[in-house]
């Protein structure tokens, strides 16, 4: 099993196109007010959530929950 640094680094390397800021520049030129109303997360972040969860196999909230509280998945950069 890889240990976590560098399952996180390759979960970026792979998504990392769908992450760009010049693909979520070009989706608000066409959605505007996409996350207008967004409290909690952003649709970029909502994205990497569910991305994660599907690739590690959760299958509870409360499982991704815990691993998003303890993970430091990298929010803070989307």
């Amino acid at each position: 099993m890889q240990d976590k640094n560098t399952t996180q680094s390759t979960f970026m390397q792979l998504f990392q196109p769908i992450f760009s800021k010049n693909i979520w520049a070009k989706i608000h030129q066409e959605v505007p007010n996409l996350d207008k109303r967004a409290q909690k997360l952003k649709t970029s972040q909502l994205i990497f959530l569910i991305s994660h969860a599907q690739l590690q196999e959760f299958e509870a909230l409360r499982r991704i929950s815990s691993s998003v509280q303890s993970d430091n998945l990298g929010f803070d950069s989307l």
